[in-house]
C-alpha cells in the first residue's frame, strides 16, 4: 500500500478508504492488500488528466 500511495502521491489512508467505499478495487490475502498494477496505472493517468484539464 506504501508503494502505491507514493506512486499516486497520496497517503496510504485515502486509499484504504477508495477500497472501503468500493471505488478502488483491491484483492485481500490473509493481511495483505493487493492492488492492481493496471488499476493504478489507470488511476495515475486520470489524475494527471484531471491536473492538464486544471492548469488548462
Amino acid at each position: 500500500m506504501q508503494e502505491a500511495a507514493r506512486l499516486l502521491r497520496t497517503h496510504p489512508h485515502f486509499l484504504y478508504r477508495l477500497i472501503r467505499q468500493g471505488r478502488l478495487p483491491a484483492l485481500r490475502l490473509g493481511r495483505a492488500i493487493r492492488l492492481s498494477e493496471d488499476v493504478l496505472r489507470r488511476m495515475l493517468e486520470s489524475r494527471e488528466q484531471e491536473g492538464v484539464s486544471r492548469n488548462g
